[in-house]
């Protein structure tokens, strides 16, 4: 996200600190954080008229009536950048994987 910012020659650093990664990600348009794209920015911005981070924290408990609790979490986990890398379309109607196929092909 960072490498979006001051194109095409300029750099950006993000201070490796809570407030500074808290403030970029309030400012920053939900369309920008991994895991969300056309169809939940235009969810998040009729619904409830979300269109950055700072409006996705503002906006936190109603998330939790509209969206599965595991998806409102995500999404207030990326409001202020501490996302465990796991998008939130895991609900509770999604199975999850039980078993690893392993295989082994041997040539004659």
């Amino acid at each position: 996200v960072c490498s979006d910012i001051n194109k095409p020659n300029g750099q950006y650093v993000l201070p490796f600190n809570r407030q500074a990664v808290v403030k970029f990600c309030h400012h920053l348009p939900v369309r920008k954080f991994g895991g969300i794209g056309k169809v939940k920015e235009k969810l998040l911005a009729q619904l409830l008229s979300i269109s950055t981070g700072g409006d996705l924290f503002a906006r936190r408990y109603d998330l939790f009536h509209l969206f599965s609790e595991t998806t409102a979490q995500w999404l207030l986990q990326l409001s202020v950048g501490s996302s465990t890398g796991s998008s939130g379309g895991n609900d509770e109607d999604t199975p999850t994987r039980k078993s690893v196929r392993y295989c082994t092909c041997i040539k004659g």
